[in-house]
This record gives C-alpha cells, sequence and structure tokens, in this order.
C-alpha cells in the first residue's frame, strides 16, 4: 500500500493551461472541508476503495463510489469526500479550468483541522524540482 503513514496524498499525473489530472491515495479520510471552487469543474473516480461524495450541504451524501463509479461536480457547487471503511482508496481526479475567472478555493462554514491541499507526490523526472531541458 502506498502513503499509508497520511490521510491524504496527491500524485500529479498531467497539467495543461485548462486540465489538471491527479491520483489521490486516501487513507481512513479525505478533503473533509465543505468546498467549492470558483473556476474549475471536476470529475471524481475511484479506482479502489470506496469514497462518499457530500454535497451542497454539510451532511448531504450525494453519491457512494465503489471502483470504476465516479461524480461530476460543476464550479461553485460545495462538496466534500471521505473513505468507507479502512481500505485504502484511489481516487482518479480531473480537472477542467475555466480561466476566464479567477479559480479560488471558497470554504463553506468552521476550518476543518487537517483538511485543505494535501502533500504532492511527484513521479520520477517530474515535479517542481525536475530539471528543465
Amino acid at each position: 500500500m502506498l502513503f499509508r503513514s497520511r490521510v491524504r496524498t496527491v500524485v500529479p499525473i498531467a497539467k495543461t493551461d485548462i486540465t489538471v489530472a491527479n491520483m489521490q491515495i486516501l487513507n481512513n479520510g479525505g478533503e473533509t472541508q465543505l468546498h467549492s471552487h470558483t473556476g474549475m469543474d471536476g470529475f471524481w473516480m475511484v479506482l479502489k476503495g470506496r469514497v462518499r461524495f457530500y454535497g451542497p450541504e454539510q451532511n448531504t451524501l450525494t453519491k457512494e463510489c465503489g471502483p470504476m463509479e465516479g461524480v461530476f461536480i460543476p464550479r461553485n457547487v460545495p462538496y466534500w469526500f471521505e473513505t468507507v471503511g479502512t481500505e485504502q482508496a484511489y481516487l482518479l481526479q480531473i480537472e477542467s479550468v475555466d480561466n476566464r475567472v479567477p479559480n479560488k478555493f471558497i470554504a463553506h462554514g468552521p476550518r476543518v483541522p487537517g483538511s485543505g491541499p494535501a502533500p504532492r507526490e511527484y513521479l520520477a523526472g517530474e515535479g517542481p524540482d525536475a530539471a528543465t531541458n
């Protein structure tokens, strides 16, 4: 199992000026802050484990997803997610960015301790410290 020492790890896969693709590895948690993005539409697909998505209200279950199931979350729609049970979950995240508006993370309600940006783990030769040609 990868990255068992963290609640959530993000592994960047691809990025352009309008698209971001990440693999999120979740251990007994997720992104538990109800939040929205002002300039980003998101598609989430569970590849392993089970994940519950909530929103637009704090305790409103949108969908519980298992492998090869997912949800689409449009910009400005509040959501949060968590793993189900103790199995590690792999969550494919694909985001489309609207460059015509500022993309802001908007927290709804009180700040949840431990939520927010997760540590990034880059593939060999990638990331901010990789040599550029």
